[in-house]
């Protein structure tokens, strides 16, 4: 595989004003955002240097979130086991359905990520790499759980406690909802962003008959960053792909029970307050799908800048050597859930339309 070092810029790249050869923007801003997520929970999940204090606070309140975390999932599971507690109450079931399911989608998220934790750090150690060499351009770029805890929470102390409680392990929870999703738009977006680099760099070379040795540097120079950007992505899809099968059966599992109890509850406050929730989670997977997209775009579009280029002015051995280019390009890299489905803005309208339907299909059995 193609090393980040081996990439060249071509001799046009050389030749520019030393005061150009400089990015907009730093790789570290760019990943702030879903670092700083992980952050906020106490996980520090690419290692910065700090002080041994700084690190013992955050692992103590990384720590605690997690004992909360599980005391929380504890007493959510035996609820569900003592069925008798949920038994003719249809809102209560579809709340803790609700409640399990995004539950779940945070613990496996999680546990997934630390799992891949060297291996995320290799890629974004990598893309950073990558995004250094590529400086010669500038990219375009009343209670919140219904169930009743180990002690009593009638009593004002006790409200105020159970209170923290639910918060700290609703920060943890949707935290790693989101952080994880953050990390694998950023890292996307980025591969996204190489792709539309080489495109640029492929559209703006002027080839000609004079210049084959100049031509073959260009050619090999390319060859290289692209495998280099696909051998990433495939990185990526590893990685992630698990987690990208698990979200959607998972998304499309909380939208519908969401549907089903906004159906059973009405719309009064805390009706509307689950379709919010309905339209904020639909909205978190529509940026993972949109990622998706621009990567498949932006893949696509070396492609059509091989075809644009004005190819029929250069030596045969050119020619050639774009072909291949043009053949490697014809399969654009997608973001796919481990072969079952393609991550795209087709995924979320197909889902969008599942959830309606089973909005449709409930809404009349239940007027009968």
């Amino acid at each position: 595989m193609p090393k980040v070092e081996q990439l060249q810029q071509s001799p046009e790249q050389q030749q520019q004003p030393q005061q150009q050869q400089r990015c907009d923007y730093d790789y570290d801003d760019f990943t702030y955002i879903p670092n700083m997520v992980f952050k906020s929970m106490g996980y520090d999940f690419l290692s910065g240097s700090k002080p041994l204090w700084q690190h013992l606070l955050l692992s103590a309140y990384f720590g605690l979130g997690f004992v909360i975390n599980c005391y929380i999932s504890y007493y959510m599971i035996l609820r569900i086991l003592q069925w008798d507690t949920l038994s003719g109450n249809p809102k209560l079931i579809m709340r803790y359905a609700i409640m399990v399911f995004v539950m779940l989608n945070s613990d496996v998220k999680f546990f997934a990520f630390v799992a891949y934790r060297r291996r995320l750090r290799l890629l974004n150690s990598a893309l950073k790499r990558l995004h250094k060499m590529g400086k010669d351009d500038t990219f375009q770029f009343i209670r919140a759980y219904p169930m009743e805890l180990g002690f009593s929470t009638k009593t004002l102390s006790g409200y105020v406690i159970a209170t923290i409680v639910e918060s700290a392990f609703s920060l943890l929870t949707m935290n790693v909802n989101l952080g994880t999703d953050l990390w694998l738009v950023c890292l996307s977006t980025q591969i996204s962003m190489h792709f539309d680099h080489v495109a640029k760099k492929l559209n703006q070379y002027n080839p000609s008959n004079g210049n084959e040795q100049e031509n073959h540097q260009f050619v090999i120079d390319l060859v290289n960053e692209h495998q280099l950007i696909f051998s990433l992505h495939k990185e990526l899809n590893h990685l992630f792909g698990v987690l990208l099968a698990y979200n959607l059966f998972s998304t499309a599992s909380s939208l519908c029970c969401v549907a089903l109890y906004t159906i059973v509850q009405g719309l009064n406050l805390e009706g509307l307050s689950y379709l919010l929730f309905f339209f904020t989670t639909a909205a978190q997977f529509y940026v993972v799908c949109h990622s998706g997209q621009i990567l498949i775009d932006s893949s696509n579009s070396i492609a059509a800048a091989a075809y644009k280029q004005n190819w029929y002015d250069s030596a045969t051995s050119y020619k050639k050597s774009l072909l291949l280019i043009l053949m490697r390009a014809q399969k654009p890299a997608e973001l796919s859930a481990r072969g079952i489905i393609i991550i795209s803005l087709d995924t979320f309208t197909i889902l969008i339309n599942i959830t309606f339907r089973f909005f449709a299909v409930v809404r009349t059995v239940l007027a009968k």
